[in-house]
């Protein structure tokens, strides 16, 4: 596999996160929805694509190379080439850094602005009382993506991962992991039982 090829893997399912435990599995990770991010690039890249055009077809090239080319009509030329492809860039970056996970543990959201900004909110899954999701308008339903929203016990408040695709899934899964934990607590908690009365009657 290609080097680029393993990036772009690992940018869309990594391995790891901040903060993550040890022995804790990634079982979900989301962003927004990729028709977010197109919508965000669709201007800059219409610009840049403009600009080169342009440049081709006035056969700019040469003055855009020299130092001449920092003077005048090429000079803006080149500032807009420089802004669509730094507006681009921003869009991707900025799509990137909000995303969403699921783990054998928690339900994390990260909301981040590079360098500006940073939100992280996370509920332990056995904390989770209820997943619904909302589909905003008919882009959502066509497109296949909608806020999940995890209602959690305590000051928390409901956590949103916003306009994700395979809502369903992503909603079945905080469920799953819900009831996998009350389980698990319920095991437990009978093993202490358990443990606690064999020792009062001298079994053990």
């Amino acid at each position: 596999m290609k080097r680029w090829q393993v990036w772009v893997d690992r940018l869309a399912n990594p391995e790891s996160f901040d903060g993550q435990r040890e022995d804790e599995e990634i079982l979900v990770f989301a962003r927004r929805h990729p028709f977010f991010l197109y919508r965000s690039i669709v201007g800059p890249l219409s610009l840049l694509v403009l600009a080169l055009a342009f440049v081709t077809r006035a056969n700019l090239w040469p003055l855009l190379l020299s130092p001449l080319g920092f003077f005048g009509l090429p000079a803006a030329v080149l500032a807009i080439l420089l802004l669509a492809a730094g507006l681009v860039f921003w869009a991707v970056l900025e799509w990137e850094n909000d995303h969403y996970i699921v783990t054998t543990e928690r339900v994390v959201a990260f909301r981040r602005i590079y360098k500006v900004y940073e939100e992280r909110r996370e509920a332990e899954v056995g904390r989770v009382q209820d997943v619904t999701t909302r589909t905003p308008g008919l882009t959502g339903t066509l497109l296949g993506y909608a806020d999940v929203s995890i209602a959690t016990a305590g000051v928390l408040g409901a956590i949103t991962f916003a306009r994700v695709g395979q809502p369903e899934y992503v909603a079945s899964v905080i469920l799953q992991q819900r009831d996998s934990s009350s389980t698990q607590r319920i095991e437990t908690s009978r093993e202490s039982v358990r443990d606690t009365l064999e020792r009062e009657m001298g079994i053990r």
